[in-house]
């Protein structure tokens, strides 16, 4: 007696689904070209002491020498703790800042290695079930740990809340505070407040 094979679907919305992830990873990935142009800015008052340098090739020639995000964030970190180091209040916001940057960096970092998979479904009505998951996840995952596996549309959302500001995806209502505001448009509001004239960098003894 032989038996019928079963019919798998793809599930209800399975394109839409996995275009929304795909627009998902482009806009972090246009997120954090912006917030590097924000490092960079960061970066240039650090050791000028003034954001208005009349000729910035020099400094982009020394920050994009890094192609790492982590040789451009430690040598920002280094130029900052030389110029405002004795500044609790700047360092103490930097921090604050620089926490930000370094885990959405990670975010970012992680979503760049998952594609969008579709888990099939014999129900032809079912919803399709889309996450951004690890290349080949059925060699290395079984098949029930695909939902807990990666990002969903809406898991990712609630990922990119701290960076993104308000979103009406995320949020019904604005939150307060910073985090109505994108992750970019902090980095640049800090940079504003780091006006001249801070202290500068203590000089070398003469003779050394």
């Amino acid at each position: 007696m032989s038996s019928e094979a079963t019919t798998f679907y793809p599930g209800v919305g399975a394109d839409q689904a996995i275009d929304e992830l795909h627009n998902l990873v482009g806009q972090i990935t246009a997120n954090w070209a912006t917030i590097e142009d924000q490092l960079f800015n960061v970066f240039v008052i650090a050791v000028a002491g003034t954001g208005m340098v009349p000729d910035l090739r020099t400094y982009r020639a020394v920050f994009f020498t890094f192609p790492s995000y982590e040789g451009k964030m430690r040598m920002t970190h280094n130029a900052m703790k030389a110029r405002y180091g004795l500044d609790t209040d700047v360092m103490g916001r930097w921090k604050t800042i620089r926490e930000a940057i370094n885990n959405f960096s990670a975010l970012r970092n992680e979503v760049a290695h998952l594609i969008p998979m579709l888990k099939s479904s014999a129900d032809p009505n079912a919803k399709a079930n889309v996450r951004l998951v690890p290349a080949f996840w059925k060699n290395a995952f079984s098949e029930q740990e695909f939902d807990s596996t990666g990002y969903s549309a809406d898991e990712l959302w609630q990922a990119l809340k701290p960076y993104l500001g308000y979103h009406p995806r995320i949020s019904i209502i604005p939150p307060s505070g910073e985090e109505a505001y994108q992750l970019g448009y902090r980095i640049q509001q800090f940079a504003f407040t780091l006006a001249s004239p801070h202290p500068s960098p203590p000089s070398a003894p003469s003779g050394l």
